[in-house]
């Protein structure tokens, strides 16, 4: 597993990509984390939830193999422009909920130039792929086919 990081008030940068991890435990009070790094490993289970991490930007976690989302895990990254989760197994339910976060995300800090990467996992359904409409005609790049 990668270890819960914690309290850290100068870590601005963490890369763990192209190891075999199989685990994210949550990140506590990181205020200053704008880059992290975590692709290519064998992480499973629930995106962890990235609120205590308020300065991210780029958050990079492509061929893992999450398959679900917590709700709000990324609804108060008002920073963030890069997201690559792509090459996941995310259900359904769980790209939809993600949408209506980064939707919140949006209406609570307008914004554009944020790019999202949600290829190989499940396609959004219903209301998700409206608001994902919406958030295109705002300036926003989401891909998932």
């Amino acid at each position: 597993n990668i270890p819960a990081f914690k309290n850290l008030s100068r870590l601005t940068y963490l890369y763990l990509f192209n190891n075999q991890f199989t685990g994210l435990l949550e990140f506590q009070n990181l205020p200053n984390l704008v880059y992290f790094y975590a692709h290519n490993n064998q992480i499973t289970g629930e995106l962890p939830d990235f609120r205590d991490c308020p300065r991210l930007y780029y958050l990079i976690l492509f061929n893992n193999q999450f398959t679900n989302y917590k709700s709000g895990a990324l609804s108060q990254n008002y920073r963030l422009r890069y997201l690559d989760i792509s090459g996941n197994n995310l259900t359904q339910q769980a790209v939809n909920k993600l949408i209506e976060d980064l939707y919140t995300n949006y209406t609570t800090v307008n914004r554009g130039r944020v790019t999202i990467n949600l290829r190989g996992n499940a396609l959004p359904s219903g209301d998700a792929l409206d608001t994902i409409d919406i958030l295109r005609s705002k300036g926003w790049t989401i891909v998932f086919e």
